[in-house]
């Protein structure tokens, strides 16, 4: 048996993990820091029979160790359970342990499928880890014969595996982890406060543009986009006022009141959105510092974007959710369906086809859609040119631009700037 930690209890860690294992009889195993199996719950059932199973298949090619060390190790720096597909095309979700700062081992659940197998992806794992003829069938049939497990039942587990993971930490996770993500917020506002400073003649005014630009990310469910934009917007804020207190969180205050608005448009949750900005106001006036002002105002721009992502995502493939982010990062790219599919770890026919499923639109029609919206914030907020538009978004040509723009909005680019302006 591998060696564990000494700063680790195995009894509380094997005890935890039975408990997860009773409750949803999904199996789940420890790992120590080098991805070595400490023990494993649930190793009759037929999510342990498959991996076995493919393991043997691909014996010395089998990636499975390094692929759960590596999952380990993010959910290690994201700080919360990082949900993932496998090489075999399963979801599995791991949670790290994490002791004074340092990783210990994790936490990994699974496999299951999130939607019902598809003869595509298993000829792919069949290709790629060029599985032998004799064990094909064993393999499509232990595939088969796995439960499927919706998306927003899969994110209930991993909050599960994150309650027990938190149960056996020797130190106070929460606290640690809201002590680095204060330190790391506070060095990011820090390095815009720094980059004003040296900028001559530097504008003092509110950023009305980072305050939209922050609006739109919010609006997508984007979340780490807006807590990055949110940092540059506080510290544009501290610049324009100084360390005043009293100045500064009368913005805060409108600002949260606009996401809460932002909130309920899109999610139509009346109740809970008032609830939480009453909430979230309170503690905004309550907060007696700088840092304490923006880190709760960091959580008010995650709890409602995730509020966001939630209702988004909700019907969503995980490959799905994973391309709408990779689009919306990278929008103004030269993007292909080939490259986005090959990201996703999907066939080129099988990503297009399940993309419409999901989204309601093809790929093409999509991206266009997120191309134009950005291009509706140039033209309203910018003197920016058709074309130096165009190109800043993604298109071709202004021509190409402007036809997409009026097939989704019925009017030109030029009438929608001329009416803004009215």
């Amino acid at each position: 048996m591998f060696n564990i930690d000494k700063s680790l209890d195995i009894n509380k860690l094997d005890f935890a993990a039975k408990t997860f294992f009773y409750t949803t009889r999904l199996p789940i195993a420890f790992l120590n820091h080098m991805g070595d199996i400490i023990f494993l719950r649930g190793k009759k059932g037929k999510q342990a029979f498959f991996c076995t199973l493919f393991e043997d298949c691909t014996k010395e090619n089998c990636p499975c160790q390094s692929t759960h060390l590596y999952a380990g190790k993010e959910s290690y720096h994201l700080g919360e359970p990082y949900i993932f597909m496998c090489p075999a095309g399963l979801t599995q979700i791991t949670m790290a342990i994490v002791v004074e700062g340092i990783f210990k081992g994790f936490f990994i659940s699974g496999g299951f499928l999130m939607t019902s197998a598809d003869e595509f992806c298993i000829t792919d794992i069949y290709d790629k880890y060029k599985i032998a003829d004799e064990h094909k069938i064993k393999l499509s049939q232990a595939l088969h014969e796995l439960i499927v497990i919706s998306p927003s039942l899969t994110r209930y587990y991993a909050n599960a595996i994150e309650c027990i993971t938190s149960s056996v930490m020797l130190t106070n996770t929460f606290n640690l982890k809201e002590k680095n993500k204060r330190a790391l917020q506070q060095r990011k506002i820090g390095e815009t406060l720094q980059q004003k400073k040296y900028i001559y003649n530097a504008d003092y005014s509110y950023p009305f543009q980072k305050e939209k630009e922050l609006i739109e990310v919010v609006k997508s469910g984007q979340t780490r986009e807006a807590s990055v934009i949110l940092n540059d917007l506080l510290g544009h804020i501290l610049f324009s006022y100084g360390n005043d207190l009293n100045a500064i969180k009368p913005r805060v205050l409108e600002l949260c009141t606009i996401i809460s608005r932002v909130t309920l448009e899109s999610t139509k949750r009346i109740e809970n959105t008032l609830s939480l900005n009453a909430i979230f106001l309170q503690k905004l006036v309550e907060a007696p510092t700088l840092e304490d002002l923006a880190f709760v105002l960091q959580k008010i721009i995650k709890e409602f974007s995730d509020e966001i992502l939630e209702l988004n995502n909700t019907a969503l493939f995980v490959p799905i959710r994973r391309a709408i982010n990779y689009l919306n990062t990278y929008y103004a790219d030269e993007i292909s369906l080939i490259k986005v599919a090959k990201f996703v770890h999907l066939t080129p026919s099988y990503f297009s086809t399940i993309f419409k499923k999901e989204t309601g639109y093809s790929f093409t029609q999509y991206l266009n859609r997120i191309r134009i919206e950005h291009g509706k914030l140039l033209l309203l907020d910018t003197s920016l040119t058709i074309l130096e538009i165009a190109v800043e978004v993604g298109f071709d040509t202004d021509t190409y631009f402007c036809t997409v723009f009026k097939k989704i909005t019925g009017i030109t680019p030029n009438q929608y700037r001329n009416n803004s302006n009215m």
